[in-house]
């Protein structure tokens, strides 16, 4: 039997109390940080090499049923210089012997491959953005301001393509010139989506959820652009075990994805790990803000050593009800937002406590019925 996503079932069996997250499924958007290119990460290396030496900023995609993570999971890797902008994608791949890779003549229907997309907007106005693309094999999509019209716009950027035992990548190089802007300053926040079509398991993943449409600049993230030795953070609410599900056909999309196993679902605490790369030669003290419905639920505090590490800790969650949660990172020493992941929902039962009332009475009265058939 084909099932409903667990968000559609809620939006179902409590359309009162849950009319706010209907009307506004994306909420508060997730955020990363871009640093700039040192000189010592380079050393001989070409920008590729350096960019893929970095910690994946974005850990992992979403489905376009919010609710959901996909089959096949994807890392984004970021980075710039005075010219361009670097975006490295990792696709994990169970089935590489499956990857489509048919299409050959640019701006043709690449979403009919495997593929990967950058979708980026400068000047936060969404009415202009730019949407690129390139499958497994390497064949380049564009379009500017018009959604599936490539003919609106052919940029001069380059795409390089490999493939791994476990995962095929994709190197993109846009340079701001051909985007018609300049380098950006740092502490600059640009709108930007990253996506992915897998048509193994067809489905298709993004890093920021949307409403409707891929095309959706006001519902994508925000990357903020840093000097070298910036702070990155790469975020994830809880790990979810997944079983294969089919998706019907409705706000989002269908196909086979994964159902999570692990909601938030009653009150109490919850483990949450939060993975850091410090560039700097010194420890950087950092704040962890858990935010609900983009408020402060609670703030953690620890400090990042030079290098790679991962910081777990535990959140209390006290409320019933249908929730949203993210995770917030900042630098203290400088006061920068270092990330903000993508948001997870929290399912407690407003129930919960009467039914607990009611069993706790059963259970009161239960030795005085026994006395009475003695």
């Amino acid at each position: 039997m084909r099932s409903l996503s667990v968000l559609s079932l809620l939006l179902l069996a409590a359309p009162a109390a849950l009319s706010s997250i209907a009307r506004d499924p994306i909420g508060t958007p997730p955020a990363v940080s871009v640093r700039k290119l040192a000189a010592s990460e380079l050393q001989g290396d070409s920008p590729a090499r350096a960019v893929q030496g970095r910690m994946a900023v974005i850990p992992r995609f979403e489905n376009y049923i919010i609710d959901y993570l996909p089959e096949q999971q994807t890392e984004v890797r970021l980075a710039w210089d005075d010219d361009n902008l670097y975006v490295f994608f990792r696709c994990f791949e169970e089935q590489m012997d499956r990857l489509s890779g048919r299409l050959t003549e640019r701006d043709s229907r690449i979403w009919e491959d495997d593929s990967v997309y950058v979708m980026l907007d400068p000047d936060r106005d969404p009415k202009t953005y730019f949407h690129l693309g390139a499958t497994v094999a390497g064949t380049q999509y564009d379009e500017k301001d018009r959604p599936e019209q490539p003919g609106s716009w052919d940029g001069q950027w380059t795409v390089e393509t490999a493939r791994e035992d476990s995962a095929w990548t994709a190197f993109f190089s846009i340079p701001f010139k051909t985007l018609g802007v300049s380098a950006p300053r740092p502490g600059e926040t640009w709108k930007a989506n990253f996506a992915r079509r897998s048509m193994t398991v067809k489905e298709r993943s993004v890093w920021a959820s949307i409403r409707y449409h891929l095309v959706e600049p006001e519902s994508w993230g925000e990357m903020t652009f840093h000097d070298a030795d910036a702070l990155s953070a790469a975020l994830v609410i809880r790990e979810r075990k997944a079983r294969k599900e089919w998706t019907p056909v409705g706000l989002r999309g269908a196909g086979t994805c994964s159902r999570p196993e692990t909601f938030v679902s009653a009150p109490g605490r919850y483990p949450a790990t939060v993975s850091f790369e410090n560039p700097r030669s010194r420890p950087v003290p950092v704040r962890v803000d858990v935010l609900c419905e983009g408020k402060l639920l609670s703030s953690h505090r620890t400090t990042a050593a030079p290098g790679r590490q991962e910081y777990t800790f535990q959140y209390r969650f006290p409320f019933e009800g249908l929730h949203r949660i993210a995770f917030a990172v900042y630098d203290e020493s400088t006061g920068h937002l270092s990330g903000r992941s993508p948001q997870d929902y929290a399912w407690v039962p407003p129930l919960r406590q009467k039914l607990a009332g009611l069993q706790k009475l059963a259970a009161d009265l239960r030795p005085a019925r026994q006395r009475e058939r003695e």
